[in-house]
């Protein structure tokens, strides 16, 4: 027997160490499986805390537990900033013995732990949630090849504490659900079972369009189903779902034997009440609803029947009564009594553009005065109404009794207003078919919200109707602290109420004494709060055709004084036109044309500024655009007159890009000055210019920005008396750009020059007393870089190429001294030898004719002696 006891023991010994060793044996293996099927079949990132991946045996056997904490997955681009799924501990428990025996693996339980959940859907369609590898092409299948079935029966669920935020930005829908709680049984391993669950919502918000159609209601749904899958066939057994205190029970089945859906369902209000309504009511909140007293009779039902496929839905029908019912506010003793209400709809699911709503009476008692109305709509392609509106009605009083959260309204509205017809006659003009008339005032009316904190005031205001237009008879009220007046008339109004594809067109004239718009500029605050919006442009509708006449003495804005604002403003298709706006700014005269296209991503501008006698030191402190491209105008006295176009793209907060600026424009300015300027402290030091201010006198300065720069073409300044001209660029970094021709005083330089070259010139004067300085500017306004791009003299050259001219010109000049003195000393030495050789040859041929005389003198002697002699002997 102990033996026996020894080799049970051991057997339930070795069994519990397998049950513990088992799990710890195979994690590795297991764990690496949960990878591989993670890698292969999802496209993101996965992530888990590997510590905290556990199996068991014990824990639930003989079932086995497999949990994961810290579970998450992070998308790919253009998702990798956002978590798809994070989970505190995400965990199930299988029935070890249904994947032994195979076939249908049999899940006793699944638990989400606190998941936040996040789907997000862009403009084109790409959704977050797209993270499944897709598969690759199948093989042909062997037909001989056995197939086996696989199935998963879940017995029970649970989420607890989840978090899900769905934004799509394709539909322009957002919705939250938070703090919810949901949990499930049914037995799937059976053919027919009851599907039981429990849903709680702390928190619903639905936002379409901008328009929130539920903020912050709680939500309660118990259902139980009759699960009868063979036929695939759900019956709604008990079930009730409540919105806020709206509650709904209904029955019936939903059957989906094909791919078609066939129901059969009826719901109806299940105890509810007058007060049930109220809650629904946006920005009515819980405090209100346990104060507020309600009687009458409320009967709600509906029902939704037929088929559900690609080509149709069921018929819906609803219907909503209200029978003499009281509101009573405990803050309030005057209450509003004998409430009747009367409403149908009915959607065809074959055709739903023949969907019809009806609501024959709606009538209440304030204070004894009475208000009724009626509507009638149908016919989504050719929308035909029915409306009316009679009576009075103290807005004020109104809200006392059914107060709005952050809303406070006063004043007294008068109707008598009925219109009836459709859109046909709207798009054909034909205006006289639309029986429409009426009036409508109010009187006294106020309003503040959270919205809108600096408050609305209507003084007065009538209007009359027809069904061509709407005419505003008189308007005084007053936005905020700003008055405003109205008068003109406004078209098409039908037709913009019942269609998204009219346009609203309106002549109004607009008059102002004073406008602020300081108070609803944001207010700075020291703490920035990071979750805030972002800022987006002002966009303007596409959807209105309006021309504004608008007269406003004074704007009051950022500090500054808009004076006799006068013009045409006109809207269209999403562009603001300015036409010859005129007013006075800064002790400046302004005139304005341009548009403002909205239409765009990036809204253009295109406008043409007349400026006449601007305060050049006020437009630096009150203009941007000025502080970033003519940053030198800060310490720059004087006004200027402009002629300027410029346009561009404005970015989220609504300033220029200035990348994109362009511009061209003439600035006038008759008398200004520059003086204690860091730039003009730089150019003195380098130029020895004795003076720190630069005067302008009637200049013109022609202007082009483009590419983020601001180019100036050459224009003449006065440095101390001395002309200077400059031209070149500055851009929205800082940067400069500039050269500056100015002329400067040699000086002591100059003297030392001439002294030096004294010997080989004569004592002649090689340096002028002045050179022409051109001067390169470069750096940045607050570190500006000055340097000598060339010098010349008066007559061009640069000093260097001027001493060796003059030099050469002084040798030049000794030279022809010289040889003109040589030419001329030659020249007397040549005549006096020319004179002293003639004299010389006169005396010499004096000599030979004396000589010659003497010889002839003698040859005659002594011829006439030979002659006496002959003749002796001859006698």
């Amino acid at each position: 027997m102990k033996k026996l006891l020894i080799i049970l023991g051991s057997i339930v010994a070795l069994v519990v160490a397998l049950l513990i060793l088992i799990p710890i044996i195979f994690k590795d293996d297991i764990q690496k499986a949960v990878d591989d099927a993670i890698a292969k079949n999802i496209n993101a990132t996965v992530y888990y805390d590997r510590g905290g991946f556990s199996l068991s045996l014990i824990k639930s056997f003989p079932n086995f537990s497999l949990a994961i904490d810290d579970f998450g997955i992070v998308g790919k681009a253009p998702f990798e900033e956002d978590t798809l799924l994070s989970v505190a501990s995400f965990g199930f428990e299988i029935d070890l013995m249904s994947v032994i025996n195979g076939g249908q693996i049999k899940v006793n339980s699944i638990l989400l732990d606190q998941p936040e959940i996040t789907v997000l859907v862009l403009e084109n369609g790409k959704a977050n949630y797209d993270i499944a590898v897709a598969s690759e092409e199948v093989a042909e299948e062997d037909t001989t090849a056995s197939t086996t079935a696989f199935s998963v029966a879940i017995k029970s669920w649970e989420i607890r504490n989840a978090n899900l935020i769905y934004y799509d930005e394709s539909m322009k829908f957002y919705t939250t659900i938070l703090g919810l709680n949901h949990s499930g049984t049914g037995d799937f391993t059976q053919d027919i079972f009851d599907l039981t669950t429990q849903t709680t919502v702390d928190g619903l918000t639905v936002n379409m369009d901008g328009v929130e159609y539920l903020s912050n209601k709680t939500l309660t749904a118990d259902l139980t189903l009759n699960m009868d899958l063979p036929h695939a066939k759900y019956t709604f057994k008990e079930n009730k779902i409540a919105l806020n205190d709206f509650g709904i029970g209904f029955d019936g089945y939903v059957a989906m034997p094909t791919e078609d859906i066939d129901m059969d369902l009826n719901f109806s209000g299940s105890d509810i009440s007058i007060k049930s309504i109220l809650s629904l009511i946006p920005g009515v909140y819980q405090e209100y609803l346990a104060g507020v007293e309600t009687s009458g009779s409320i009967s709600f039902s509906g029902t939704a029947k037929g088929v559900y496929n690609e080509n149709r839905l069921p018929d819906v029908t609803a219907k909503l009564d209200v029978d003499n019912g009281k509101i009573k506010y405990a803050e309030y003793p005057i209450p509003i009594e004998k409430l009747t209400i009367r409403t149908a709809l009915n959607v065809p699911g074959e055709n739903m553009d023949n969907m019809t709503f009806n609501m024959p009476t709606f009538s209440m008692l304030l204070d004894g005065e009475t208000v009724s109305a009626n509507l009638a709509f149908s016919n989504l392609q050719n929308y035909t109404w029915d409306f009316g509106l009679h009576g009075n009605l103290d807005l004020e009083k109104l809200l006392k009794v059914v107060p709005v959260e952050g809303m406070n309204l006063k004043g007294l509205m008068t109707a008598d207003l009925s219109t009836s017809g459709n859109m046909k006659l709207i798009e054909e003009e034909r205006y006289a078919e639309i029986p429409a008339a009426g009036s409508l005032s109010l009187t006294g009316f106020e309003m503040v919200s959270e919205d809108l904190p600096q408050g609305f005031s209507i003084k007065k205001t009538s209007m009359t109707f027809t069904p061509k237009q709407v005419a505003l008879k008189e308007f005084d009220a007053m936005l905020g602290k700003s008055d405003i007046q109205l008068d003109g008339v406004v078209s098409n109004f039908i037709g913009f109420a019942l269609s998204e594809n009219e346009t609203l067109v309106g002549k109004l004239n607009l008059r102002s004494n004073s406008f602020d718009l300081d108070e609803w500029m944001t207010e700075e605050t020291e703490e920035v709060d990071t979750t805030a919006a972002p800022l987006e442009v002002i966009r303007v509708p596409t959807n209105i055709d309006f021309a504004f006449m608008s007269t406003i003495n004074t704007i009051h804005y950022d500090g500054m004084e808009i004076k006799d604002l006068d013009g045409l403003i006109t809207v269209k298709e999403g562009i603001a036109r300015l036409n010859n706006i005129d007013f006075n700014l800064l002790d400046g005269a302004f005139v304005m044309n341009g548009t403002y296209n909205s239409v765009v991503e990036e809204p253009a501008f295109d406008f043409g500024f007349d400026i006449s006698d601007l305060s050049i030191p006020k437009a630096y402190e009150t203009f941007n655009t000025v502080q970033k491209l003519a940053p030198v105008a800060k310490n720059v006295t004087g006004d200027f007159s402009a002629l300027l176009q410029l346009s561009g793209n404005l970015g989220a907060d609504m300033m220029p890009i200035y990348e994109h600026l362009y511009g061209t424009g003439v600035i006038q300015i008759d008398d200004a000055a520059l003086k204690g300027d860091k730039l003009m402290k730089t150019i003195s030091a380098v130029s020895k210019f004795s003076g720190e201010e630069v005067t302008v006198k009637d200049v013109k300065l022609q202007v082009e920005i483009k590419e983020g720069r601001i180019y100036v073409d050459p224009f003449d300044v006065s440095m101390k008396g001395q002309k200077a001209t400059i031209y070149g660029s500055n851009g929205i970094d800082g940067s400069l750009d500039y050269k500056i021709s100015t002329v400067v005083k040699t000086g002591k330089v100059g003297s030392a020059v001439n002294a030096v070259l004294a010997t080989y010139t004569g004592g002649a004067k090689v340096i002028d007393e002045t050179m022409l300085v051109k001067l390169k500017v470069s750096g940045t306004y607050e570190d500006p870089k000055v340097g000598i791009a060339s010098a010349e003299s008066a007559g061009g050259q640069s000093p260097a190429a001027s001493v060796k001219a003059a030099a050469k010109a002084e040798i030049d000049k000794q030279l022809k001294a010289a040889e003109d003195k040589a030419k001329a000393e030659l020249d007397k030495q040549k005549k006096a030898a020319e004179a002293k050789a003639k004299a010389e040859l006169a005396k010499k041929q004096a000599e030979l004719e004396k000589e010659a005389e003497e010889q002839a003198k003698k040859a005659a002697e002594e011829a006439k002696k030979k002659a006496k002699d002959a003749l002796k002997k001859m006698f």
